[in-house]
């Protein structure tokens, strides 16, 4: 819930005619609270707070009033001590802005408004309490229209930026906005140049005689359309409920605005003598209309706690830093202090299935209940289901195994007797060769038997171990021909048969082509071994693939070798056998 560097943690809650925000925001900001939400003890009410600003305005203006009314002057110190209270009253409304509003860029365009008020009263009182020369002295006077101008604008831009998210950023067209503004503004500070806002019947002087003229009036009507659309566009993005009655509050200090400007203009005397300082008047006004849309809720802020948790729908609890508690939902249980220190650390669970989980704000923690009975027992489910499909899984582990053992028995099977089909005749005539030497007593002919039986076996173990070797993917079918063709003509050697082999080593075979050409180089020495005098075989590569080629010089017939090799070519110079065949591949492609 409490995630990043800021952290909003929302209480939603039922509504009823004393609450009027729809929701409210504790905003946090990485370990601590941004808002001191706990100072109860002590803590100043609203009414308390409104008491002492109007007891300040009513220090501030009563001397004037007695001056402007009966001419009565008071000390001179309280004419100093006015502008410091307007400039004191606005500064402190700044920083509560600062401390209430939630979205970043309405708060910011809020203290803008602060600022700009603090100008006003500044180049206010530079203006009558310190500078005698006319011509600054009528700068200074132009110089109110910047606040004057911006102020509106801002309140504007305010009432576009409500209900946005906090990384919002303004659009394009509010450029427009601020260029017409400036525009005026630069209007107002030239006039001595045209005289297109005030003119003088005589020479400038300070500005005490003079009459509006167009500028003035494009002035109050863009003032007038920007105030007016604010006030619209806020009313419009309200969603308070209940609220037909507090959505007007902002138009009461707005109708005494207009009011105010009407009889000012037309020189109305009570003005003179009630309110004469129209700067101050506007400063006041300016701040009580943003006031009274935040006191409304139009303008949502970070206040009205009390009422927030007690309607809350979560059971949240806001306690000081001796776990006391402050704030508390009507739902909320009671929990002893001791649990919640304990929840400051980690969770704690009830034995109700009641989850209390904390936060550190400022001067204390905001604690929040849980119900997660159901999660509970979804959990013990989940772990006892999660045993049982352990123990299948042990199961299914060992059935894979035994699977595997199969798999790999049946494939020794058939690999044993794809070697015994591929050698039987070779063992049959090995086994002969066998009883014969058992019997044989001459040793010549030993000898021979043992020869022919060392030509036969060199061949059974060569052709048994392609056989194996036909399942393995990384295996050089070239140096396997040539192992098989050396183990074959060394017995052959011992046998006194003169022996040769050539292979060529980009010839292009698999294991397949390996055995056919083993197999036929062994028919060839079946057939001619009684007769056989020498022997050289030659593995060629071809355009299409290879060649096995033998020369045999033997005078057995070698014909016979075409009923199983169809393909072969043989032919017979005297005593001289040719004998070839191409590789499967070359095969197939002819």
């Amino acid at each position: 819930m409490f995630r990043q560097q800021r952290v909003f943690f929302l209480l939603s809650f039922k509504f009823d005619k004393n609450v009027f925000t729809n929701y409210n925001v504790v905003k946090l900001k990485g370990e601590r609270c941004e808002v001191n939400m706990l100072k109860t003890k002590g803590s100043i009410s609203k009414k308390k707070i409104l008491a002492a600003v109007l007891l300040l305005l009513t220090i501030a203006y009563i001397p004037s009033s007695l001056l402007w009314v009966f001419k009565f002057r008071s000390p001179e110190f309280f004419f100093y001590l006015r502008p410091l209270i307007h400039i004191f009253l606005a500064v402190c409304w700044g920083i509560s802005v600062r401390i209430r509003i939630v979205q970043v860029q309405v708060q910011k365009f809020m203290i803008f408004v602060s600022g700009l008020i603090v100008f006003w009263i500044l180049i206010k009182e530079i203006k009558h309490k310190f500078v005698e020369d006319p011509d600054i002295t009528r700068d200074l006077w132009y110089a109110f229209y910047i606040p004057m101008v911006l102020i509106v604008t801002f309140f504007l831009i305010i009432a576009l930026s409500l209900g946005k998210p906090e990384n919002y950023r303004l659009p394009k067209w509010t450029n427009v906005l601020i260029f017409i503004s400036v525009a005026l503004i630069i209007l107002v500070l030239t006039n001595d140049l045209h005289e297109k806002v005030f003119s003088f019947p005589g020479e400038p002087g300070s500005g005490a005689y003079y009459e509006y003229e167009i500028g003035y009036w494009m002035i109050l009507a863009w003032a007038g359309l920007l105030v007016f659309s604010a006030i619209s566009i806020i009313v419009l993005k309200c969603r308070l409920p209940y609220s037909k009655g507090v959505i007007w509050l902002p138009f009461i200090p707005i109708s005494f605005a207009v009011i105010y400007v009407v009889l000012y203009i037309n020189d109305w005397h009570a003005v003179d003598l009630i309110a004469k300082d129209m700067t101050t008047v506007f400063c006041v006004l300016t701040i009580a209309v943003l006031e009274s849309c935040i006191q409304s809720g139009l303008i949502q802020n970070n206040t009205n706690y009390r009422e927030l948790m007690t309607a809350s729908s979560i059971g949240a609890q806001i306690t000081d830093e001796k776990f006391n508690v402050k704030y508390s939902a009507d739902n909320a249980i009671e929990v002893d202090s001791s649990t919640l220190e304990a929840a400051t650390e980690t969770p704690v669970l009830l034995e109700e299935g009641i989850r209390i989980s904390a936060f550190p704000i400022e001067n204390g923690y905001v604690f929040w209940q849980e119900d997660v009975s159901a999660l509970s027992t979804t959990l013990t489910e989940l772990y006892n289901a999660g045993e049982e499909l352990k123990d299948y899984g042990v199961i299914l582990q060992e059935e894979t195994y035994q699977k595997a053992r199969q798999k790999k028995l049946e494939e020794r099977k058939r690999l044993f007797e794809t070697m015994q089909q591929k050698t039987a005749s070779q063992v049959k005539t090995l086994i002969n060769l066998a009883e014969k030497l058992e019997v044989a007593e001459d040793e010549n002919v030993a000898k021979e038997i043992s020869a022919k039986m060392a030509i036969i076996g060199a061949y059974l173990k060569r052709r048994s171990n392609l056989v194996f070797l036909t399942e393995l993917q990384d295996v050089d079918p070239i140096m396997e021909l040539e192992l098989s063709l050396r183990e074959s003509t060394t017995s052959l050697k011992f046998y006194g048969v003169n022996c040769a082999y050539s292979v060529d080593e980009k010839a292009e075979i698999n294991l397949a082509d390996v055995a056919l050409f083993y197999d036929f180089f062994e028919e060839i020495v079946e057939l001619s071994l009684e007769n056989l005098l020498g022997i050289t075989a030659y593995l060629n590569s071809t355009a299409s693939g290879s060649s096995f080629s033998l020369v045999v010089n033997t005078s057995s017939d070698l014909n016979p070798l075409k009923s199983r090799f169809p393909d072969a070519f043989v032919s017979r110079e005297d005593e001289v056998w040719y004998c070839s065949l191409n590789g499967k591949e070359e095969a197939e492609n002819d």
